[in-house]
């Protein structure tokens, strides 16, 4: 029987906007769970998202505690703990990225959203330049 490794969503709280969801996979090693990697997209729908790869991330470590969610568990071979100070890594070219393991590469084989605003036609009386961009909805 292989070993598994626990995914999490972590759920960051935001206020304003739909709340922001990364991957998370604690290291093996890891005591408590909260040491591991990210994978997530940043970005807005105007200029699109990148992907980016936090290796030895802490989700204790920083002010908008996330809340965690258990969605499955993968097979371990396919997740390496690969050295790493929780810097982000932007990893936006698959062909130059520096995937680590198997979930690092099938992250990259899917692409980022590209903006998905548009501009509205036929502008109304009265409205501003704030109001030129539309949800693509």
């Amino acid at each position: 029987m292989t070993d598994r490794r626990a995914l999490y969503v972590l759920r960051y709280p935001v206020h304003l906007f739909a709340a922001h969801m990364a991957l998370f996979i604690p290291h093996a090693d890891s005591e408590q769970d909260d040491l591991g990697k990210v994978l997530h997209a940043t970005g807005d729908q105007r200029s699109g998202f990148v992907r980016e790869f936090k290796r030895n991330y802490s989700a204790l470590d920083t002010a908008r505690r996330p809340t965690r969610h258990v969605i499955g568990t993968i097979d371990a071979v396919f997740v390496l703990d690969v050295v790493g100070d929780g810097e982000l890594l932007i990893e936006t070219d698959p062909a130059e990225a520096d995937a680590q393991d198997e979930i690092e590469r099938v992250a990259l084989s899917v692409a980022a959203p590209g903006p998905s605003l548009r501009e509205c036609r036929g502008r109304s009386r009265g409205s501003s330049d704030s109001e030129d961009i539309c949800s693509c909805g």
